[in-house]
């Protein structure tokens, strides 16, 4: 399971749990969760959400569960970059609104994505992305990520397939008109992601 850094970032293994395949968590007590067996991370600097991607592995006894019936997402193939006229999608569970509640059904936005020039012009350059191909920029009209959302897929289209383009990282705040979110890039780490689950 692909997540932010930050969000399990020295969190004890045992008291995290997946639910996959909810699309609403009203009756949370209800819902199958899953145990975690270990976190990955990769030179994750909190102080500056650097390398903000975590993999998550499910434990063993659980994979029997998930057969056909589950999509599993594609990282983005070599040189996939979205076009910056062309939405991505960002779906999560987040607040709609700064500093409000996390929902309890799934929501899905559109954003595009923006260059990162233009982000640091936006938000400035202590908050815009720091290390280049490793975080990218992406804003809507009036749809944003927001709290609760860290972690989720942006999810972006090339050559006709959906791909998880970025992981929701950071911003400055979320919901305000032309203001953009931070998002870390997948394809930076695909080789360690593939490293990992070969092992």
């Amino acid at each position: 399971i692909l997540s932010a850094a930050h969000c399990v970032w020295r969190k004890n293994i045992h008291y995290i749990a997946a639910f996959i395949g909810y699309e609403n968590i009203e009756n949370i007590g209800q819902l199958q969760p899953y145990g975690l067996e270990s976190v990955e991370y990769i030179y994750f600097q909190p102080s500056n959400f650097r390398n903000d991607i975590a993999l998550l592995y499910m434990k063993r006894r659980y994979w029997s569960d998930f057969g056909n019936g589950l999509q599993y997402a594609q990282l983005p193939p070599h040189g996939m970059k979205p076009d910056q006229n062309e939405s991505c999608r960002i779906i999560g569970y987040g607040a709609t609104h700064h500093a409000g509640p996390c929902q309890k059904r799934l929501f899905e936005a559109e954003v595009r994505v923006i260059d990162n020039q233009k982000c640091r012009d936006i938000i400035g350059h202590i908050w815009a992305p720091q290390n280049g191909a490793n975080t990218v920029c992406a804003l809507g009209n009036n749809q944003d990520s927001c709290q609760g959302d860290s972690g989720g897929p942006l999810i972006c289209t090339y050559g006709g397939k959906d791909y998880i383009y970025g992981l929701v990282s950071h911003g400055l705040t979320c919901g305000i008109p032309g203001m953009p979110s931070i998002y870390t890039v997948t394809r930076p780490y695909y080789d360690w992601v593939q490293l990992l689950m070969q092992s």
